[in-house]
């Protein structure tokens, strides 16, 4: 396997995708770090995660938050000479502009916060168990399919990518 594609949100969030990113770079194998889209805040995610990971196993890291012409927060990335650097500062980094976002869409209180926080967390943990064990089955796949190819090659030098 040449590299692994972590997208943020499609795996759970940045927790996720940072034991995603660990298990990578204990077994060795390369990822591009990105999501789909989003604002500031995802950007910002992603700049940290990036910046977290060991430069031998960045493959690529993708800045498609670009795209989103108005800016939801203060002190977000930005990309300059084809680089991004992850913002300072507490959390993220970043400042959220609150007259852009408007008024709350739902307010909880703290009991009920601490409840659903409880119920996400547990849920969160099942899935993050879920997709690392999928994760760990990919390679042992990859890493059998390609120790019955070189054993097909002989001695002859290193064969081509089979998977390519």
């Amino acid at each position: 396997m040449d590299a692994v594609n972590i997208r943020l949100s499609r795996v759970g969030g940045l927790t996720a995708a940072r034991e995603m990113r660990d298990l990578c770079v204990a077994m060795g194998i390369a990822m591009t770090i990105e999501d789909r889209g989003g604002g500031d805040s995802v950007k910002a995610a992603i700049a940290h995660l990036a910046h977290s990971t060991p430069e031998a196993f960045r493959f690529s890291v993708s800045d498609c938050n670009s795209y989103v012409t108005t800016a939801l927060a203060d002190g977000a990335p930005q990309r300059a000479d084809g680089r991004m650097r992850a913002p300072v500062g507490p959390g993220l980094g970043i400042a959220p502009r609150s007259a852009l976002l408007g008024k709350p869409v739902l307010t909880i209180g703290r009991h009920e916060l601490r409840l659903r926080f409880r119920e996400h967390v547990s849920s969160r943990r099942r899935e993050h168990a879920r997709q690392i064990g999928l994760l760990k089955e990919c390679v042992e796949i990859v890493e059998c399919l390609s120790g019955l190819y070189m054993s097909d090659q002989g001695a002859g030098g290193i064969p081509p990518n089979p998977l390519i």
